[in-house]
């Protein structure tokens, strides 16, 4: 008898989480929460840039909130409000036609969520800033930075990155990055003194230096900047050490003598009689195609100097077709996979030529928020239409009977 009560016991149980995780209650309770949490957000950003508060908040499973609360964070959030709405949303709901509107728009919200997570999972932004004329096939993080190792080999040269997340240990103490495991290198290089903002300075016998002096220099650090956090400029010390041979020490420093172009030299070494760089940029991505800077045009508001309009007139270079585009604001260029925005532009100083800012992104679920809309759309239609033909046949069949 006890086996034949199992099934329905476990049935039970099984209704019991499902009305338990998909109870309105519930959902209502999670959006207040979240409500909350995007409140403590945007007062958070008043003292850290939207970069840091997105980590912190909306990226994390813990977050601060007030009074020095901890709470669950935006990914536990976001993630019970897509279980709640699975649960409350589809497979509570009867399968009917009655009731298609309202799983539709449920699949659409649904749809809308997965987005999020895909983009946060999968998606990639930078930047990328050019002269007339000029052109590129990369571009360039906003907030992360890397380490370059080049070899020339022949005419080839080959690169091999260390993520700044693999050198966090470097902050307050040493990282050592072993040959073997980044491509069979015959050194490895030890990291040290990284600084989120620094600049390089020379060393002076009347100033009272803690940072170490490498050829008459040294880091001075300096305040980061939480509010901006892409003007801030690292910054590290590194030794190479080969298995013969001296101990190579240097300062690597990410500053860009121009607009994100890529033309900045690294620290150059040889160990075994072969030439090396070492260099510390913005992480750097590969476009599938060459983006090149052909015009730019601004256009004032009358009497001031303060840009009305600008645009960019590009060209896209790609298996050897040229592909003319104007890139403006609200009017990206899409290709590839990747999404071109015109952001801001400069000046040169020096001789006061422009140049154009683009913001590049790589996000795989890019237009599913849009299709989310239509689904979401689609099922609010059929269910208030269908309401609303069941009112108007209910007035009809009451008119009816009045006469």
């Amino acid at each position: 008898m006890s086996d034949l009560l199992k099934p329905a016991a476990a049935s039970s149980i099984w209704r019991s989480v499902l009305a338990s995780l998909g109870s309105m209650k519930v959902a209502v309770v999670i959006l207040l929460y979240l409500g909350i949490l995007v409140f403590a957000g945007t007062i958070a950003q008043i003292d850290m840039s939207a970069y840091d508060v997105q980590k912190r908040y909306f990226e994390s499973w813990t977050a601060p909130l007030f009074f020095g609360l901890h709470g669950p964070g935006g990914l536990p959030v976001m993630a019970m409000l897509f279980l709640t709405l699975v649960c409350g949303g589809v497979l509570r709901v009867r399968w009917h036609k009655g009731n298609l509107g309202i799983l539709v728009a449920h699949m659409g919200i649904l749809l809308l969520l997965l987005a999020g997570y895909v983009k946060y999972q999968f998606s990639i932004s930078g930047m990328v800033a050019l002269f007339e004329t000029e052109s590129s096939q990369n571009f360039v993080s906003f907030h992360e930075w890397e380490l370059a190792v080049i070899q020339q080999d022949g005419l080839a040269v080959r690169e091999r990155t260390v993520s700044a997340d693999e050198l966090d240990g470097a902050h307050d103490g040493y990282v050592m990055v072993g040959g073997g495991a980044h491509g069979e290198l015959p050194f490895s290089f030890l990291v040290h003194h990284w600084l989120d903002n620094c600049e390089p300075q020379p060393a002076s016998s009347t100033v009272n230096i803690r940072m170490p002096i490498v050829d008459g220099a040294y880091l001075r650090p300096l305040d980061t900047n939480l509010r901006k956090r892409e003007v801030n400029i690292a910054g590290c010390y590194v030794e190479v050490r080969a298995a013969t041979g001296p101990v190579q020490k240097a300062i690597l420093w990410g500053f860009e003598s121009r607009p994100m172009l890529f033309n900045d030299a690294p620290w150059v070494f040889e160990v075994a009689g072969q030439r090396y760089g070492l260099m510390l940029r913005r992480k750097t991505w590969q476009l599938p195609f060459t983006l090149r800077l052909d015009q730019f045009k601004k256009q004032d508001h009358p009497g001031s100097a303060m840009a009305r309009d600008f645009s960019s007139y590009v060209t896209v270079q790609e298996a050897g077709r040229d592909l003319p585009v104007r890139i403006f604001m609200n009017n990206p260029l899409r290709r590839d996979g990747h999404v071109v925005y015109q952001t801001q532009f400069g000046q040169d100083p020096r001789n006061k030529r422009y140049y154009s800012v683009f913001e590049i992104g790589r996000n795989p679920s890019d237009a599913w928020p849009e299709w989310s809309c239509y689904v979401i759309a689609v099922g609010l239609l059929l269910h208030f239409g269908r309401k609303l033909l069941g009112y108007i046949r209910a007035q009809a069949r009451q008119r009816a009977g009045a006469l």
